[in-house]
């Protein structure tokens, strides 16, 4: 599987984070994450409606695509994370989050912390790949008639 990494920044840092995930069914095709600050508690709504909720290894695959481009957002105890991708909540957050080197599977978190959470959107299909279609199907009509030839 290829990343298709594109970084959308500013003076402040990068703000977005466009990635093409492939192998995953309905879940195929590039997305843009971006992220969110809050508890759990706070953006509840927000991450259960990622396409990773439910799934921890959706979330890993998502995690690990966008890896350290965001730096690391979130101090916990000393140690420097990339934003966390909830997947699962009873009475604690269950989320994995980048450490550097490796994607992390880490349940139960405390949801009233405030923490930078992923969110994830899917980027549409502008038609560039049909479009590509079309105009070799012309070609390759063209030069099976002889079109052009003089």
């Amino acid at each position: 599987m290829v990343a298709l990494l594109v970084f959308i920044c500013s003076a402040s840092g990068v703000k977005a984070v466009s990635i093409n995930i492939t192998g995953q069914g309905a879940n195929d095709g590039n997305w843009e994450v971006t992220t969110v600050s809050g508890s759990f508690n706070f953006l509840q709504g927000q991450l259960e409606s990622q396409v990773w909720w439910g799934n921890s290894g959706l979330a890993g695959i998502f995690t690990g695509k966008v890896g350290s481009s965001f730096g690391s957002s979130n101090n916990v105890y000393g140690s420097q994370f990339g934003p966390f991708f909830a997947y699962a909540y009873y009475d604690r957050v269950d989320l994995a989050y980048y450490n550097g080197v490796n994607v992390v599977d880490s349940p139960s978190w405390t949801p009233v912390d405030s923490w930078a959470w992923a969110t994830a959107t899917r980027v549409p299909d502008t038609g560039s790949t049909a479009a590509l279609f079309l105009v070799g199907a012309v070609a390759l009509a063209a030069a099976r008639r002889g079109w052009g030839s003089g």
